[in-house]
């Protein structure tokens, strides 16, 4: 595994002033370094190679030859011992891997585009990941926000108290009977038990298609890889996006 960052152009050309944060290696979740954030790792190795030389040797920090051989020591040193292994330890998991992202897509199955910023695939791997935990509300809630982002306002479950009485829009033939307009074939079996639905809003700045792909393409995996299989759910939106499988008349008007 590689271990140096590599410079991979992304975006644009700088002359179409059409630029976005994940063009400069930028994301939205970004922060500084817990270890690195004030004193880089090569100033700490520099000074205590100084140090260690002590007062024999030139304390000067430009223009001698022993300032270039620390300089160069501790470069190398600051990669190997310090960097190096924190690298390590960032791609072992999506949420922070750099190097190791195409991996990470590739093993958990995320599908990404040319165009698709690498902090978008990271948050997407990172979701998926999430997923492994088990699908209760909670992680379910967790995975969903994660990769949504700020697209994501909630989550609407329906649970009946008990079998003997279900959820409001239940039908099956011969205890409540459904219009025959539900039917496809042998009466109409229809319920909102275990039904989840992800109701979601548009970010200013993202379009259509960026959306869509979002939520019936990202979300959509999401959801059939982590809910129990008789388990049901959609998004929904107070656009013209969206409708509720099997409830709404688009739901059954389209396979006719």
């Amino acid at each position: 595994m590689a271990l140096l960052g590599v410079c991979k152009p992304t975006g644009k050309p700088a002359w179409s002033r059409d630029g976005s944060i994940g063009d400069y290696g930028g994301a939205t979740d970004k922060r500084a370094s817990d270890t690195e954030a004030d004193t880089p790792y090569a100033y700490a190795v520099y000074k205590s190679l100084q140090s260690q030389r002590g007062s024999a040797y030139s304390q000067e920090t430009s223009g001698t030859l022993v300032h270039c051989e620390n300089l160069s020591l501790a470069r190398t040193l600051s990669a190997v011992w310090y960097r190096g292994p924190e690298k390590l330890r960032a791609n072992m998991t999506p949420g922070r891997s750099d190097e190791r992202l195409e991996y990470w897509a590739t093993v958990l199955g995320i599908p990404f585009g040319p165009n698709d910023q690498r902090w978008q695939v990271r948050q997407r791997c990172a979701a998926h990941y999430q997923a492994t935990r088990g699908p209760t509300l909670q992680n379910v809630t967790d995975a969903v926000t994660a990769l949504l982002g700020d697209a994501f306002v909630s989550i609407t479950t329906t649970v009946g108290s008990d079998l003997a009485t279900p959820p409001d829009v239940t039908y099956w033939p011969g205890i409540n009977a459904g219009p025959s307009t539900y039917s496809l074939g042998g009466g109409a079996w229809l319920s909102t038990r275990c039904h989840m639905v992800v109701n979601v809003s548009q970010p200013s700045g993202m379009s259509d298609g960026e959306f869509l792909q979002l939520t019936n393409v990202q979300l959509f995996q999401l959801l059939d890889r982590m809910l129990p299989i008789w388990a049901t759910f959609n998004w929904s939106t107070n656009a013209t996006y969206g409708f509720l499988v099997g409830v709404s008349r688009i739901g059954f008007d389209g396979l006719a």
